[in-house]
Formats: C-alpha cells, structure tokens, sequence
C-alpha cells in the first residue's frame, strides 16, 4: 500500500472501520469513503481508488483488503490526528452536488479535527463516558464525525452497527447514553419511548441531515427525554450550528462560536468558518434563510438537492439516470410535502414516454418496478421516488416554465 494512494472505505461495523481508518492513515494512504454501499455507487467511485477495504463481500475489480473482528481492537485513547500535517488531505467524501455529478470533497486534518474538538467543547460534558448508539451511517459527515471520530478522539465507545429500530435502540440502554439519529427516524421516537421502560434522564439526542419539525422536538420531550439537538451543516461545511426546539427553544438556529453567518442579496446563506477549507471565504450552503441577531431560520433549499429520510438527493442526478431508459422522453423529479400517505417528505416523478401504451393500468406497476429498479443502482431504497404520473407532455406557465406548483397539481384531485 503506497504513501498518497487511495482506497475506498467500505467497511459497516463502526470499530473496524476506526482501525481501518488509522490503519490507512498510518500508512499515508488516503481513505475514500463512499455516501453510500451500492453496488452501483461503488462500481462508479471504484474509479477514484487503487484499491477497497471492506468487511462485507463486495463486487469489486480493484484490489481488496478484508478486515475481520481480529484486527478491529482499536485503543481508543489513541489520538487519531497523530502526527501528521494538519494541511494533508484526511480523506475524501464523494456528495452530489447541484449539476447532479457526484462532487469530491476533500478533508484536511486541521479541519477535521478542528471541528471535532469543537463538538468536545459544545457538548462533551454532557455525554462523556455515555455509551453511544445510532441511526445514522458513518458513511455520511454527521456519522463519521459523531460515531468515529469524536469517540476516537475523546476516548469514548463507539456505538454499534446502526440500528433501524429504536425498540432495538431503547432496550440496550441500560442507563443514560448518548443516541446520533436523523429527523426520519426520530419522528418515530415518541411513540415507541412512551411504550418502554428505559433511562430517560441524562440521555441526550443528536440530530442533523436535515431540519427537525418542531412538534417531533416537543412530542419527544414529553416523554421524559430531553429534546434532541440539531445540528445544522453539510459535507462541505461539517457542522456550523446548532438548536433545540424543546418547550423552552425556538427554531432559530445558533452558530458554532467560532462561526460567522450572513445572507446575500437572494438570502441565500452563506457562512466562514475555520474548519474550512479556505477558512476565510464565504460559502454558500445552499440555503434560503433570515438572520436576526446572529442566528438563523431556514426558509427551504435553493438548489435541486432534497433531504430524503436525512439523506442527500440530487434530483438533476435521479432526472439523468432515469433518461437513461429509452421509455423516457423527458422527466422531472421533485419533492412533495405534506404528503398525506407519509410522516415524511416523498420525492414524485412526472415522465413523458415515447411510447403511450406502457402507461395502460395493466403495464404500470411494471414499468414503475423496472425504473425503480434502475434508481437503485445509484440511490438507496429510502430515497426512491413514491408517487408516479405518466403525461404527453410536461405542465407549463405562461412563460413556458414548468413549475413545482403545476407537477404537484398532478398528483391531487
């Protein structure tokens, strides 16, 4: 394993892929880390590495490392920062961005500890020694940096492999802990808390990849739990700030202390931080927001990029792949809220077919079976799209634009 080479990081249980990472690390290798396992995602990002580390079987021509129980001891006292520069590249996380390609994201040591010593600061005395539990993938920033490197770094546990229930979740709690989850699964938290005995004083609750709805917030803690915190970033920016929309909060949010925030002329938020990687320029987050003494309220994206079940979806990217089935003319894909057959935001699809006969009652459900099928080489289950119309042509306004309003019309009625 050469200094400078890369190696995509595809390991699920949260101590192997620490002792993989500091492994690579130690090495002077760069880990690559995926958004997601699919075999279509891996078969694209495969490009970008010399090799995979892995411990599930995966489908690869490159060159594979397994690693196994054996080798994930991990001293978690060690400092995973090391030694090394802190302006060399950590790693690289691959993001869609809003022309719909997957966009590189590079890591410096020096930002990435930065803010991980920041998190320390913000809320270690709270779960110092908590034992940790998730919902969320270390796969993605918020992962990676709440369940790898902020429990390497402070000396704490690491959780388990993510958990998709929380009876599974409640009932390995013992006593107060530390839970990193997402707005799509704590919806779901009140209810099953109110239905379990379990240590509810001293736990605390993490949120991010997306914004929590306030009534969630309020339906957890009266519970008896303490409502989660938000915090608010991206891949590229990590985490810039935090709320808690408990009885006694509101929706705003507050930047990290060392965080500055402003709006340009379109209120499109922009913030400088010195986790960053040019921690003197200001980077649009691609956020409408108000700022009022300091901090913000969100006011909804401004590019094409959704939360789904707190994960990232390029629409532009979903629209190019699903194009890519001669049946399709033209499509649009956008997210429905509000939808009343879901707790949580859906993404709908309008196509215009070549042919108008797969539209037919008896040909559509297999036609949708067959572009989901083809979305699932690049998306993961949860994102996929769960209202379909099939049309001649696409809606338009006067101006000739076809417009959220007009596609979302389609599905009422």
């Amino acid at each position: 394993m050469p200094p400078e080479s890369r190696w995509l990081l595809a390991v699920q249980e949260p101590s192997l892929f620490a002792a993989a990472l500091i492994a690579l690390w130690k090495k002077r290798a760069i880990p690559v880390i995926s958004a997601d396992l699919q075999p279509g995602t891996l078969l694209e990002l495969e490009q970008h590495a010399d090799g995979v580390v892995h411990d599930e079987p995966v489908h690869t021509l490159k060159p594979s490392i397994r690693v196994t129980t054996e080798e994930g001891d991990v001293d978690t006292g060690t400092d995973p920062a090391m030694s090394f520069n802190g302006e060399d590249t950590a790693l690289e996380l691959f993001t869609s961005g809003t022309t719909g390609e997957r966009k590189l994201i590079s890591k410096k040591f020096r930002s990435l500890f930065e803010e991980t010593d920041n998190l320390e600061r913000a809320f270690g005395p709270r779960v110092a020694g908590l034992p940790r539990f998730t919902t969320v993938s270390h796969f993605h920033i918020y992962g990676l940096l709440f369940n790898i490197l902020w429990p390497l770094r402070a000396g704490d546990s690491f959780p388990p492999v993510k958990s998709f229930y929380w009876e599974e979740i409640l009932d390995r709690a013992t006593g107060p802990c530390c839970i990193s989850s997402s707005p799509a699964h704590l919806r779901f938290l009140a209810d099953v808390a109110a239905s379990r005995r379990f240590h509810k004083e001293g736990t605390v609750l993490f949120s991010s990849g997306g914004p929590l709805d306030g009534a969630v917030a309020r339906a957890i803690e009266d519970t008896g739990l303490a409502a989660p915190v938000e915090v608010f970033g991206s891949t590229e920016t990590g985490g810039a700030a935090w709320r808690c929309q408990g009885r006694q909060g509101d929706d705003a949010f507050t930047p990290f202390a060392p965080v500055e925030v402003r709006c340009d002329a379109h209120q499109h938020l922009q913030l400088r931080s010195p986790w960053l990687d040019d921690p003197d320029a200001w980077t649009d987050v691609g956020d409408r927001a108000a700022i009022e003494d300091g901090r913000f309220r969100l006011l909804g994206r401004a590019d094409r990029i959704a939360k789904i079940a707190g994960k990232r979806v390029s629409l532009l990217e979903m629209e190019n792949l699903l194009r890519t089935d001669a049946r399709i003319l033209d499509v649009r894909v956008f997210q429905m809220t509000g939808d009343r057959r879901a707790d949580r935001s859906a993404l709908a699809v309008v196509a215009v077919l070549s042919d108008e006969s797969a539209t037919r009652d008896n040909a559509r459900p297999t036609l949708i079976q067959e572009l989901r099928r083809l979305l699932l080489a690049r998306f993961e289950p949860v994102t996929l799209p769960r209202r379909w119309r099939f049309v001649a042509s696409l809606p338009v306004d006067t101006q000739g634009k076809t417009t959220i309003a007009l596609l979302s019309e389609l599905f009422h009625g």
